[in-house]
């Protein structure tokens, strides 16, 4: 008598046959495959500087290397409660963080406290605030000497070409000052 075994059972007894996936999947070499991305310091001396604290250093002066700059040597916005410095990067990127850096002698203004935001657009800002808020530190009274504030940036998937800080102070009327601005992408 010959008896049919089901076709699990005889599965079961065959050796056991291990291929590798490329042989099952033919088509895997054709996937695209997802780039990792690491966070990257944007490179200072590229790129167009843009915002409004031209006064004194310019704009230059917060993208110039030089982290222990005075009140007379770095950006400033005079008379004012607020003042952004940034970049048009060369090509789009998604934002990790921001590194903004206050002065060696009166952090970032002498009166009031201090909060700083990070924001970004695709395309050229008319204002400190014309863009996508990312991030924000409030740092208190005008932010210690000589010291990095970071604004981490909520969005680290969407690719912008214009970031900047902006800078505010609760204090009304006095100078805003930014000693040096370092910008991370996702690179």
């Amino acid at each position: 008598m010959i008896v049919d075994l089901p076709p699990s059972i005889i599965q079961l007894e065959r050796p056991a046959i291990i291929r590798p996936f490329a042989a099952v999947c033919p088509f895997l070499p054709y996937l695209p495959r997802r780039k990792v991305l690491t966070e990257t310091l944007y490179d200072r001396t590229t790129g167009t500087n843009i915002g409004d604290m031209t006064a004194t250093g310019g704009l230059a002066a917060s993208f110039d290397g030089n982290t222990s700059q005075s009140n007379a040597q770095c950006s400033v916005r005079s008379n004012l409660s607020n003042g952004f410095v940034g970049k048009t990067m060369g090509a789009s990127a998604p934002i990790s963080k921001i590194v903004v850096r206050s002065t060696n002698n009166i952090g970032f203004t002498n009166t009031g406290n201090v909060t700083i935001q990070l924001y970004a657009k695709t395309s050229a800002p008319s204002s400190g605030t014309d863009g996508t808020l990312l991030g924000t530190n409030a740092i208190g009274s005008g932010g210690s000497n000589s010291t990095d504030y970071t604004v981490t940036s909520s969005d680290t998937t969407t690719s912008y070409s214009n970031v900047w800080a902006y800078i505010t102070s609760s204090g009304g009327s006095a100078d805003i000052y930014c000693a040096e601005l370092s910008i991370y992408v996702m690179a």
